[in-house]
């Protein structure tokens, strides 16, 4: 029976892949990936396939993470579209200075 998936496991994984993909581009290495999160390059692949899986996932994490930060300066009561479009930007702005290596 194989042992069930750590969720930190995987985190650590998304958040070393965060750091190496803005350092280093597509060319970042799996095996410098896991070794930033501290697992063992197979454990990388017991959550990803692939490198491409991994990039795939840390890019849907990432953009779900930003929709979230923008979609929190909508304010459904604004009766000025100029308005809430002005918070949606502000809101992306601010969420890309906060995360530069997400952006």
């Amino acid at each position: 029976m194989a042992r069930p998936k750590s969720e930190d496991k995987k985190q650590a994984l998304l958040e070393a892949a965060t750091a190496a993909f803005a350092q280093s581009g597509i060319a970042a290495s799996t095996s410098a990936i896991a070794r930033s999160a501290g697992v063992a390059e197979g454990t990388l692949f017991r959550y990803f396939a692939t490198k491409d899986e991994l990039l795939n996932e840390l890019y849907l994490a990432i953009k779900l993470r930003l929709v979230r930060t923008m979609i929190a300066g909508l304010d459904p009561d604004e009766k000025r579209p100029k308005e809430n479009a002005r918070n949606i930007w502000n809101s992306y702005i601010d969420w890309g200075v906060r995360n530069p290596m997400e952006h």
